[in-house]
């Protein structure tokens, strides 16, 4: 009885060091998250609406229109194949049935000298 004892104490002892390490050297598995944003989906922001302009000013977004704001704006910028110039602040889109239309907004500070 002894002996059948001591067997199983090891065998359990064996396992309980064994399954730690498979942890250890195991390689992670990633599976792709269906949450992952597309680089071509966008944070909208859908009027009526109140949003910062980068800490600058606060602009009022109207039923039918959307806006997105500075990330967002230079990321679709560069989806179209345009180019951000950094003063991008925000971006604000038409979606009435009337009319399509964007306008981007930037900020560009003057200087002293060219007032």
């Amino acid at each position: 009885m002894k002996n059948s004892n001591q067997g199983f104490i090891t065998s359990l002892l064996t396992l309980l060091l064994i399954i730690p390490l498979t942890h250890l050297f195991a390689s992670p598995i990633f599976a792709a998250s269906e949450t992952s944003p597309s680089p071509y989906e966008y944070d909208w922001i859908d009027g009526p609406a109140s949003v910062s302009l980068d800490n600058k000013a606060t602009l009022q977004i109207f039923k039918d229109h959307s806006f997105l704001d500075k990330a967002n704006t230079q990321r679709s910028m560069l989806n179209s194949g345009s180019k951000p110039n950094g003063n991008e602040i925000g971006s604000l889109y038409s979606t009435s049935e009337h009319g399509s239309w964007y306008v981007v907004l930037e900020y560009v500070r003057l200087s002293a000298r060219s007032r």
